[in-house]
């Protein structure tokens, strides 16, 4: 009992010494309300009549002298503090009460005063800094002009203004970061996603990138990032695969990192050792990796000679089988593997109109060119044919359609971090399609050139690479 009676007098003690300053002094400018509302924060915690706290909320206090006396009070306290842990809870406890970061008493200081604290404002951390106020601007571009060696004043700056979309503003910032010798990877992070997604320019992206990485190749999410973007550009899948092998230790500490690299090397048919990775591993559901783990867990059994195996996911997956998931290149194979013909019939049933990729769970095409082959293996050449009309017809109607993303749109297949472009995405859907169609019909070396096109646009599309492989080099089908 001793313990919490002494608990909560330290607590009334720290809560009643801001307290007594706040009333000691005068408030002036726009953060009346957020030290009004500290103010009343603490005296409510006190019980205090709401009279007396309204007396107190609309005095106003002099913000220079309240933040000066709480960072030396802060200094102080600290000094005194014997047990560490204390310490530092009493450091978190003053500065909830403030409502600021160290980083930003140090600059409203120097803004309203003097530049004594300039240089204790660009020491500090800049991790998990995130200044986002308007009154915030004013105060850093102080900073910029008055220490010309911060380059963490114009990379906090840049960050509000990209948060604000002012788009051109960030840039500069960045720019100027970078200029003063940054020597973290988010300025040059920050500067590719502009420079990618605002500016279009690809090449200045993935040279900024390849800096950010650089400049801390223990960031498991810059790794990620970097290789989305040689995904997005079209870099081919064995030299991704090249440069994720040197850095073996990072990627397997992300879940969506370790899926690209397994995904990798079912493109470039390493398929038992993407296999035993998957097995190796227990994922976690993310947001953008819906369907992803358990498609790469059926297609390497599937190209193992293991199809059977494809209909069951393990729960190390971390995700289990959509209701009404469609099965038909599982039943499929299954029919090639064992001859019998029950696996066709079901491989040839299921949803038969084509529609857009735009979402994880829209209807695959290649669900509808398995049913064709299936109804082929069955002697059904008529209903195959229809099945692949509908995929060629499908994609000359739609091919140069104009693509965009419902507001309340959910469950994209892909993590936007830079921006694709939905008419090209769309585009090779379509010749996917296409291909498919063609292919069932038995024009294959249209169905060849036509995938080879694709490929040649992007080389890093799962299904066409794939399909690809497994039709006209592996002769799977």
């Amino acid at each position: 009992m001793s313990i919490i009676f002494e608990t909560k007098a330290k607590l009334y003690e720290d809560d009643m010494f801001v307290v007594n300053w706040l009333n000691e002094h005068n408030i002036k400018g726009s953060l009346i309300k957020r030290k009004g509302a500290i103010t009343v924060f603490c005296l409510r915690k006190m019980g205090m009549t709401t009279h007396f706290r309204c007396e107190i909320h609309y005095k106003k206090v002099n913000l220079l002298k309240y933040l000066e006396h709480l960072d030396k009070a802060l200094t102080e306290r600290v000094e005194q503090e014997e047990n560490a842990k204390q310490a530092a809870l009493l450091v978190r406890r003053i500065k909830h009460l403030l409502g600021l970061d160290d980083l930003l008493i140090f600059l409203f200081i120097n803004y309203l005063k003097d530049n004594s604290y300039l240089e204790k404002a660009f020491a500090d951390d800049p991790y998990c800094c995130f200044p986002n106020r308007i009154e915030d601007i004013a105060v850093l571009e102080y900073a910029i002009e008055n220490n010309p060696a911060d380059f963490k004043a114009p990379y906090y700056l840049g960050c509000l203004y990209y948060d604000k979309e002012r788009h051109a503003d960030a840039i500069k910032c960045f720019e100027t970061s970078i200029e003063r010798g940054a020597d973290f990877a988010t300025p040059y992070r920050n500067l590719a996603l502009l420079n990618y997604n605002v500016e279009h320019n690809a090449k200045k992206a993935l040279v900024l990138m390849e800096k950010a990485f650089a400049l801390d190749e223990t960031d498991a999410r810059i790794l990620y990032e970097l290789d989305l973007l040689k995904k997005r550009i079209g870099i081919l899948p064995a030299d991704r695969l090249a440069f994720l092998d040197k850095f073996a230790d990072i990627v397997s500490m992300r879940d969506d990192l370790t899926l690209e690299y397994i995904t990798l090397l079912n493109l470039t048919g390493e398929y038992q050792r993407a296999l035993d990775m998957i097995m190796n591993r227990r994922f976690h559901p993310w947001e953008g990796g819906e369907g992803k783990v358990p498609e790469q867990y059926i297609f390497s059994n599937i190209a193992l000679g293991m199809p059977e195996n494809a209909f069951v996911y393990p729960h190390n997956l971390g995700e289990g089988k959509l209701y009404g998931a469609q099965e038909n290149r599982q039943n499929y194979y299954m029919g090639l593997k064992t001859g019998n013909a029950e696996y066709f019939e079901k491989a040839s049933t299921g949803l038969s109109d084509p529609a857009s990729a735009m979402y994880y769970n829209d209807q695959p095409p290649e669900t509808i060119f398995y049913q064709g082959l299936a109804l082929l293996k069955l002697g059904r050449k008529d209903e195959a044919n229809e099945r692949f009309d509908r995929l060629i017809q499908y994609a000359d109607k739609h091919m140069n359609d104009e693509i965009s993303i419902d507001y309340f749109a959910v469950s994209l297949p892909d993590l936007l971090v830079f921006d694709e472009d939905l008419n090209l995405k769309n585009r090779l859907h379509c010749m996917f399609m296409k291909a498919f169609g063609l292919y069932g019909k038995g024009k294959k070396e249209e169905s060849k050139k036509l995938f080879e096109e694709a490929l040649t646009i992007n080389p890093n599309h799962f299904q066409m690479a794939t399909h690809y492989n497994r039709i006209f080099k592996e002769k799977a089908l």
